[in-house]
């Protein structure tokens, strides 16, 4: 069954709001029986992240130099970094297609990483995300020097102007909507029980958080290359959804904070009250 297509949300409060039918849809594409999603760090991965995003408005200028940015290749993250590249495929896919099957590309994005915890999700979605930027920052870099990317620019129909999405705080937006879900991934955050009231408030958001997030990164990749009348205005409205979101997804993880620093005894009257508790 295809994605139900979902209305553009006008106010902060509507951004997590889609259909019973299309909840239950995504929740279709998670691998559920895991319990071991957060014992992959994808903290390392930040740093590339924010390296490719920063250099956007020099992309003429000498970038920092490449190393591992000290990355851990342990075998759970090469299985990440395998993944990235897939769903940065899949961006790509959803460009050439005219972004006309967005929905179907979202779930199918979800599909890929159905083995990740749902922040995780978002955060290999933004790095596959940053991938495809990067790559296209290469291109950039060299079309007035190198004769291969002078052919390419020739034969490409629209050259993207990414420095747009720096000056509109799109790369700050992903960027922050990134860290949100890492600190749900963090140690600290982990220990809660998923029954307290705080993680029962937050773990309700993230499927459609997440759903909404790889969306939006495939609409805007879309779109920076149809660069339509509405381009900028499109634009716009992609980096406040994600800072929309990001408000949510903060306000639930300030609560969750304030849970962590509950003494422990808070966890033993879980218990008393007859509640199993577990931990995520």
């Amino acid at each position: 069954m295809a994605a139900t297509s979902t209305s553009k949300p006008s106010t902060t409060a509507e951004l997590l709001s889609i259909s019973a039918e299309l909840s239950q849809q995504i929740l279709l594409t998670h691998n559920c029986s895991l319990h071991n999603h957060q014992v992959l760090d994808l903290q390392d991965l930040i740093k590339p992240i924010q390296i490719i995003f920063r250099n956007t408005a020099v992309a003429t200028s000498d970038s920092e130099g490449v190393d591992h940015y000290g990355l851990h290749i342990s075998d759970a993250m090469r299985q990440a970094l395998q993944d990235i590249s897939s769903v940065s495929c899949e961006i790509s896919c959803n460009v050439s297609a005219d972004g006309n099957n967005v929905d179907g590309t979202t779930m199918e994005v979800l599909r890929r990483l159905k083995n990740y915890s749902w922040n995780a999700k978002v955060v290999l979605a933004i790095a596959a995300f940053a991938s495809s930027i990067g790559e296209l920052l290469m291109f950039l870099k060299h079309r007035n020097t190198d004769p291969i990317a002078k052919s390419i620019d020739i034969l490409r129909s629209t050259t993207p102007d990414l420095s747009l999405l720096q000056n509109i705080g799109l790369f700050k937006a992903m960027t922050d909507v990134a860290n949100t879900n890492l600190a749900f991934m963090g140690t600290a955050i982990s220990k809660i029980p998923i029954e307290s009231a705080s993680m029962e408030a937050a773990i309700s958001c993230f499927p459609a958080a997440t759903y909404r997030i790889i969306r939006i990164i495939l609409q805007i990749n879309a779109s920076i290359f149809r660069k339509t009348v509405r381009y900028h205005d499109e634009l716009k409205r992609f980096t406040n959804e994600v800072s929309g979101i990001n408000t949510i997804l903060e306000e639930k993880l300030e609560l969750c904070k304030k849970e962590a620093g509950k003494p422990k005894l808070y966890i033993h009257a879980l218990k008393s009250f007859g509640k199993k508790v577990k931990f995520r």
